[in-house]
């Protein structure tokens, strides 16, 4: 499982930062065990890759397990997939593939 994801965004960063306040308020007790970088705006190259899925970044920003316990891993994808909505956020792993979001 991975250990660390990119999160590409398509709001612009202040929203993005917004929508991750949210995603601390209500997974707080998970989050504690991860470190979510600054949020950025997305570059030419993020730009780029990201066509070939069909997304639009406007910004980026990184989370990193930083310890035990390790269950919470797998639970980060879906938790922002449902506060940034599936259409608004590109969730990568560590070896750089996409994670999907959750199909119910």
């Amino acid at each position: 499982m991975s250990i660390g994801f990119s999160l590409h965004s398509a709001l612009p960063p202040n929203e993005t930062l917004q929508r991750i306040a949210q995603t601390r308020l209500k997974y707080g007790e998970m989050l504690r065990y991860f470190w979510i970088s600054e949020v950025g705006e997305a570059g030419d190259f993020t730009r780029e890759a990201d066509a070939d899925y069909g997304f639009v970044p406007k910004s980026t920003f990184l989370i990193q397990w930083t310890g035990e316990p390790s269950e919470f891993i797998r639970r980060i994808p879906p938790a922002f997939y449902e506060i940034f909505g599936k259409d608004n956020i590109l969730i990568f792993d560590d070896t750089c593939d996409p994670v999907p979001p959750p199909s119910n």
